[in-house]
């Protein structure tokens, strides 16, 4: 069944993001299982219905690492971790008969945007931000790679996928591609043996939020990527800020006519940071640190949740599990 979330993206205030307060600031403070966010967000899809009538969810939250070079002024690393929001019913189903692959776009340039302002809050759809023709063009690259899926191994497939994307660039989209072809892809298979698997009761039981909607949700972390960057303000904004595209991919896996699927079905989602933050007053002057002007980032900064939370942005190199 598909919920209406009332908006492409959503934030803490529709999934009850406990906060924590400090002198100056209220931030979130979600926490799944060994990862606390400062920030989290979510979209909705819906699958080929063979395969569940009900939505899924991607959620991103964000963790930040602030001086963790010296060598850096105002050092700052931002981890963004992804998580699949699935039906209970989805872990029972026969995956064997069907294939699962997630692409992320890591690395796109500063056109990937929603029309609407301000940037805190602006959100959309793909069409929006990439354009009808590339968003299609994109979908249509993945159903004719995933043609010969049938009989390949999930790891295989999804390896396929990543190498066609990184090979070719749809003539609709260049100008959202960092170079000559996509950089900064990485791929994830979410079937087969080694698919990540939903988070255990011992993790739930540590849990202290829920990022997923329905509640009644599986949560099943997918990936985690790190982007470097500074606590100047320009430098956060512009990481909280950015889109992160995820092409999501549906394939049949035997070719005797008998799967789950008979088609290829590719779905794509567009997910950013929305709603108000402290960034501002929670970053560094651009000023030499040594000059006698600005301040030093303090290490754990948080950002302010107003109304609603922060969905993550990415762009760099995918963290091992």
């Amino acid at each position: 069944m598909a919920i209406d979330l009332g908006a492409p993206i959503v934030g803490c205030a529709e999934v009850d993001c406990p906060t924590t307060a400090s002198t100056n600031e209220t931030s979130a403070d979600c926490r799944v299982a060994d990862h606390t966010f400062t920030a989290i967000g979510l979209s909705n899809f819906q699958p080929p219905t063979n395969i569940s009538s009900d939505d899924f969810t991607w959620t991103e939250g964000i963790e930040t690492y602030d001086n963790l070079d010296p060598s850096i002024d105002f050092d700052r690393i931002f981890e963004r971790n992804f998580y699949l929001g699935t039906p209970p019913a989805f872990a029972q189903s026969n995956s064997s008969r069907y294939g699962f692959c997630a692409l992320f776009f890591t690395q796109v340039t500063n056109d990937v945007k929603f029309d609407s302002s301000p940037i805190e809050t602006a959100v959309g759809t793909c069409d929006e931000a990439m354009t009808q023709n590339c968003v299609n063009s994109l979908l249509e690259q993945a159903v004719s790679a995933a043609a010969s899926f049938a009989n390949q191994n999930s790891d295989e497939a999804c390896g396929n996928l990543l190498s066609n994307f990184q090979n070719n660039l749809s003539s609709a989209c260049p100008q959202f591609a960092t170079g000559d072809n996509w950089q900064g892809l990485a791929v994830k298979t979410l079937t087969g043996p080694d698919a990540p698997t939903p988070l255990t009761e011992a993790q739930n039981a540590t849990t202290n939020c829920y990022p997923t909607l329905p509640k009644s949700n599986l949560l099943t972390r997918v990936a985690a990527f790190n982007t470097s960057g500074t606590a100047l303000q320009n430098s956060t904004v512009a990481n909280f800020y950015r889109i992160t595209p995820i092409l999501t991919l549906f394939y049949p896996t035997d070719g005797d006519g008998d799967a789950v699927l008979q088609k290829p079905e590719a779905l794509f989602t567009c997910l950013k940071v929305t709603g108000e933050t402290n960034a501002a007053t929670n970053t560094s002057s651009p000023k030499d640190k040594n000059s006698g002007g600005g301040s030093e980032a303090t290490p754990w900064s948080v950002l302010t949740l107003a109304t609603i939370g922060l969905v993550g942005v990415l762009s760099a190199m995918a963290l091992s599990f």
